[in-house]
């Protein structure tokens, strides 16, 4: 239960905010590397996140 809330705390700081591209798996989800928003490197931590959820920046 503690990794779920974890991950919804991740997934909560991370909103409203910009993160590159970093990959996509077999089912097109995307790949973000997040770490930053823990105070860590951003490979520490990734999102996988369906493209539909997402908006493209320039």
């Amino acid at each position: 239960m503690q990794r779920a809330l974890d991950t919804n705390s991740l997934f909560q700081r991370c909103l409203g905010r910009v993160f590159p591209v970093v990959g996509f798996n077999a089912l097109g989800y995307v790949e973000l590397e997040v770490g930053e928003v823990n105070g860590h490197p951003p490979y520490m931590d990734s999102n996988w996140i369906e493209p539909k959820c997402l908006v493209v920046v320039d």
